[in-house]
């Protein structure tokens, strides 16, 4: 008898199984959902509560997908949030999500530890490179690498330094996806976005934990005045700047592992004869001997170090 009941359980499964992965609808509160509903919930007395999440852990789930929604808990607008396939947008006035000072809250590092350090201008800095495990301990140590961005984009995964790679140049600042983008001969870029030179500025795109940001190339210059000797003082400044070397913005090979390369968020124009005018980032180079202020490709993959905001 106990074999029958429970070949009858059994068979009792499988038909409400089949029932409901036939039924196209849901109904919760209501026996009758409407037609046009995949999911009807009906109630005269209580609300729908979505996930309630923080900046951090709504990051963290980047890249979502598509219609998206969540409920953010310290925005400096908190409100129910939906994402469009590029950034997370309030429902209500279709702003994106930010601090309040203009800096997005969509693809930031999340996950290098933040601990402050005074440098020896009096500007307060994070100790260590975005994507570091820690700070470090010689100019050649691994651990304290760190991951390589192109200038202008968001922590994304392209920063890895091992992400794939293409040759498909975005089409505006929001890339939808984590390849590091290789520039052509003639685009010394990773985007033909018209407004380019606008990322990292006032915070858009700048990928920064709360309260940092990318510093800016006259912030780099007065830390030079402390830096003597190239790679070596780099390490022996209180910044501690490993030589992180960069990622070939033609090939996406990692070179220069001997050269600290440390980008900013200011940027430069040069027309040429061959060019008519070429986009460029400015960042911070050091070798065995020298530490200077270039220009250099915006494809090209860098190390990032932050500063604090209020500073």
């Amino acid at each position: 008898m106990k074999k029958i009941i429970n070949l009858q359980l059994i068979y009792v499964s499988l038909l409400l199984a089949i029932s409901f992965s036939s039924f196209a609808q849901v109904g919760i509160g209501t026996d009758t959902p409407d037609a046009s509903a995949a999911l009807d919930v009906t109630s005269f007395t209580k609300g729908f509560l979505p996930p309630r999440l923080s900046l951090a852990e709504i990051n963290k789930i980047l890249p979502a997908a598509e219609g998206l929604m969540v409920y953010c808990t310290n925005c400096n607008s908190k409100g129910l949030f939906v994402y469009d396939g590029t950034v997370f947008k309030n429902i209500v006035n279709g702003e994106s999500m930010n601090d309040g000072k203009g800096k997005s809250m969509n693809g930031l590092d999340t996950t290098t530890e933040v601990v402050d350090i005074i440098s020896l201008t009096g500007k307060t800095w994070m100790d260590r490179n975005l994507g570091a495990s820690q700070v470090a301990t010689g100019t050649n140590d691994v651990e304290s690498y760190g991951d390589l961005y192109q200038w202008g984009r968001v922590k994304d995964g392209h920063e890895k330094r091992d992400s794939d790679t293409t040759n498909i140049l975005a089409r505006n600042e929001h890339v939808g996806h984590a390849k590091f983008i290789i520039s052509s001969s003639t685009i010394f870029n990773w985007t033909n976005f018209a407004d380019v030179d606008t990322l990292w500025q006032s915070g858009l795109n700048d990928p920064c934990p709360v309260g940092y940001r990318i510093p800016t190339a006259q912030e780099f210059l007065a830390e030079m005045d402390h830096i003597e000797g190239g790679a070596a003082g780099a390490f022996n400044n209180v910044l501690k700047l490993p030589t992180s070397a960069n990622r070939n913005a033609h090939s996406g090979d990692i070179s220069g592992h001997d050269t600290g390369n440390y980008w900013s968020s200011s940027f430069g124009k040069m027309a040429s004869n061959l060019y008519p005018e070429i986009n460029f980032g400015r960042h911070l180079y050091f070798n065995s001997l020298n530490t200077d202020i270039i220009d250099g490709n915006r494809a090209t993959g860098l190390s990032l170090r932050c500063i604090k905001t209020d500073d």
